[in-house]
């Protein structure tokens, strides 16, 4: 989604592309790829031990199929920026916010494997001027207060979506540049 605020009115409008395609790596991948390597270490766990497991910060993030599995999602986001159909503001030299939602956002690696991924797609797409602008967003939503850093990610889509004081949302099919300014001459006055 981009977000634009109106110069003089202060007004903000969030307008969307159409969303990424259907991806199966999500973190249930993950919770189920950490089961396989507890049990083949005979330490078996069920699907919620897996699942709190997974968002502590443990030995298991630095092994290959964690890595694999960042690679893959990393893939998929590049793909898809590659392909939004921005020629508007992705290219103008502002700040571009990356916000991980869900439990396995908080993965050791998958946020900057992520940063990594939106600057090649920018960059593969000539658009300079925005590569020294990228940031992952790590604001906390205001008025609420969970226990953990995991309790923010899982929630903050639910949450996003109910927030009453968010700007209304547009869809776009495309943003294409900004054209030539246009001149618009006074009407002649009629006495």
């Amino acid at each position: 989604m981009l977000r634009v605020k109106n110069r003089s009115t202060g007004d903000e409008k969030f307008y969307y592309f159409r969303p990424a395609s259907s991806f199966p790596e999500a973190g249930n991948v993950l919770t189920d790829e950490i089961i396989k390597y507890y049990a083949q270490r005979n330490q078996p766990l069920t699907y919620r031990e897996a699942e709190a497991r997974k968002l502590q910060r443990s030995d298991w993030a630095n092994l290959p199929f964690v890595h694999s599995w960042i690679r893959r999602i990393c893939s998929h986001v590049r793909k898809y920026l590659e392909g939004v159909t921005d020629h508007r503001w992705l290219p103008m030299p502002v700040r571009l916010e990356v916000v991980l939602t869900g439990g396995s956002g908080l993965v050791p690696g998958l946020a900057d494997g992520i940063g990594q991924a939106v600057y090649e797609a920018l960059q593969s797409r000539g658009f300079g001027a925005a590569l020294k602008k990228i940031e992952l967003a790590s604001r906390h939503l205001p008025r609420l207060d969970f226990t953990t850093e995991a309790e923010y990610a899982r929630r903050a889509v639910c949450l996003g979506a109910a927030d009453i004081n968010k700007p209304g949302f547009r869809y776009m099919q495309k943003m294409d540049p900004p054209g030539p300014a246009v001149q618009f001459r006074a009407a002649p006055r009629w006495v």
